[in-house]
């Protein structure tokens, strides 16, 4: 009998703290509001932005990727938006690549994450471009 009062009794108490920490959340994010200016958006605003954006992808109204059925996505030939710019070639330069290069000529391809891409820079600006010279 004492076991199970000591269960209802954790019960309530892990209630009383879900629910102090779930109040306290949504005080801090209306101070923030008010404060800042600055308002966190629903959990339901997030993901109905969401679906829209995978709906657009599926459909390729993407941008600058397109769903490829070997790599699963790649960069979409001749996209540009603003400083961002993926030649014919389906790489991100300003310039069109000979297919072969010229004698005493190295090549080297860069891969990786948004770090390498430079997301948040212009093609021109971004550290592959730079070091190509």
């Amino acid at each position: 009998m004492q076991s199970t009062n000591s269960r209802k009794l954790l019960i309530l108490l892990i209630a009383v703290v879900i629910c102090t920490l779930e109040g306290a959340s949504y005080i801090g994010l209306w101070l923030m509001a008010r404060v800042t200016g600055v308002r966190a958006p629903r959990i339901s605003t997030v993901l109905a932005d969401q679906t829209k954006q995978v709906n657009d992808y599926l459909q390729g109204r993407h941008g600058r990727d397109e769903i490829d059925s070997l790599l699963g996505w790649h960069y979409r030939a001749g996209y540009a938006h603003g400083g961002d710019v993926i030649n014919a070639q389906q790489l991100r330069s300003l310039r069109v690549y000979s297919q072969a290069a010229r004698p005493a000529v190295l090549r080297t391809a860069v891969f990786g994450d948004s770090f390498v891409y430079g997301s948040e820079v212009d093609t021109k600006d971004a550290w592959p471009s730079i070091a190509e010279g």
